[in-house]
């Protein structure tokens, strides 16, 4: 077997080259390197793809929680605050006790087990209590933790 070989790379673009889009023939970023020629040979480019095959992310088949970041108060409604993805549905769950209001958001797929785009925008759900907030510390059923006021 041959040791491996290094290469000089005087720079490098991010460009397209041909590849595979849903199955078919296309255009995909990439990295293009410049290496370096040696013993004579002239400098070539080489193309390294920028993204896996399969770029998308695949969507959890079942529902699951994400945290609230911040929370607003007025009278008896309650707005939690959080990053969510476009790709979900948000329902915002509020128990109340003695000295603190649990919240949960649960995030439930449009379409479960398909691919989607990660972009995440900031969301804010609205639940009615029964009583005011009052000095009640308003906390993540989930995790535990306090959220702060916004």
């Amino acid at each position: 077997m041959k040791p491996p070989r290094t290469e000089s790379v005087r720079g490098a673009v991010l460009g397209l080259v041909a590849g595979t889009v849903d199955g078919g023939r296309g255009l995909v970023p990439a990295w293009l390197f410049e290496v370096a020629g040696s013993q004579g040979k002239p400098a070539r480019t080489v193309a390294q793809p920028a993204a896996a095959e399969d770029a998308g992310t695949a969507v959890p088949s079942k529902p699951h929680t994400v945290p609230g970041f911040s929370y607003a108060q007025a009278d008896r409604t309650l707005t939690v605050n959080f990053w969510g993805g476009v790709c979900s549905t948000y329902a915002l769950e509020a128990r109340e006790e003695g000295a603190s209001v649990l919240v949960k958001i649960t995030d439930t797929p449009n379409k479960p087990g398909q691919a989607c785009i990660m972009i995440a925008q900031e969301m804010a759900l609205t639940a009615t209590l029964q009583q005011p907030l009052g000095d009640r510390k308003v906390v993540d059923a989930t995790s535990g933790k306090p959220i702060p006021r916004q």
